[in-house]
């Protein structure tokens, strides 16, 4: 490479010892380059998160207050 400017004979010349570790994202391939990982396991369906979220929000709030004291 001269003049900081990359050609394709460049690219066909690289090697891994070109590319630093931790580099290259998965965005930097194209569908299908990149083999799927292991599948995981199916979670436990349990409460959706909004609910959890919800119930947590309400036990945060202050009590109703119910008047004024005395009445």
């Amino acid at each position: 490479m001269r003049n900081n400017t990359l050609t394709g004979r460049d690219v066909k010349r690289l090697t891994t010892r070109d590319v630093a570790n931790g580099r290259l994202l998965a965005e930097d391939f194209a569908p299908g380059q990149l083999p799927a990982g292991p599948k995981g396991d199916k979670g436990d369906p349990g409460t959706p998160a909004t609910k959890l979220f919800a119930r947590a929000w309400r036990h945060s709030q202050p009590a109703p207050c119910s008047g004024p004291a005395g009445v």
